[in-house]
């Protein structure tokens, strides 16, 4: 599998900022060309493919390397490079959803789509993570219990983060392991 190919899971969360642009570029359009019910239907039908997109790579990866066709390396680069690039996402969510909360009544609208777009963005790339997960395990990286609970870890805020890093590591704690072996043989 390609690392590239994890683009459209690592960028999920700032989908609806991509959705924004779209519908404020339509906007412009006259309106004889494009109807406001063309726009939203526009937008729907964008909405729906990217997250069929998102979910046949999530598919992919977990079968792929299931499979072993990704070793583990590369399931834990393509984990941290998801986790990484939705940190920003995260804390503008979390400033978003604050500012939502202090907003009292007002701001409810601000604090569920806050809530609601980091929740969506924790269960796609905590899925993602297991494709990396099982790699962990069929290498005996880590045991069946400590899988487990990374596995678990993974959908958690903040502590899908440290997992991912943990990962990295697990896997060059062994290819220096393997490295050491290959000297000293």
């Amino acid at each position: 599998m390609k690392k590239w190919m994890c683009i459209p899971v690592a960028i999920y969360p700032y989908g609806y900022i991509l959705a924004g642009a779209i519908m404020s570029l339509l906007e412009y359009a006259p309106d004889n060309i494009i109807t406001d019910d063309a726009q939203f239907v526009i937008l729907m039908i964008l909405v729906f493919v990217y997250h069929i997109l998102v979910l046949a790579v999530i598919i992919y990866h977990i079968v792929q390397s299931a499979r072993g066709a990704v070793t583990a390396k590369d399931a834990a680069l393509m984990n941290m490079i998801v986790k990484g690039v939705q940190i920003p996402a995260y804390i503008f969510h979390f400033v978003i959803g604050l500012i939502g909360l202090l907003m009292s009544v007002w701001g409810i609208g601000l604090l569920m789509a806050a809530v609601i777009i980091d929740f969506a963005a924790i269960v796609v790339s905590g899925t993602f993570a297991l494709g990396c997960t099982i790699r962990i395990k069929k290498e005996n990286l880590m045991s069946t219990w400590a899988t487990v609970l990374t596995a678990i870890g993974s959908y958690l805020f903040c502590i899908d983060v440290v997992i991912a890093m943990v990962y990295g590591v697990k896997c060059l704690i062994k290819r220096n392991e393997a490295v050491q072996v290959s000297v000293s043989s």
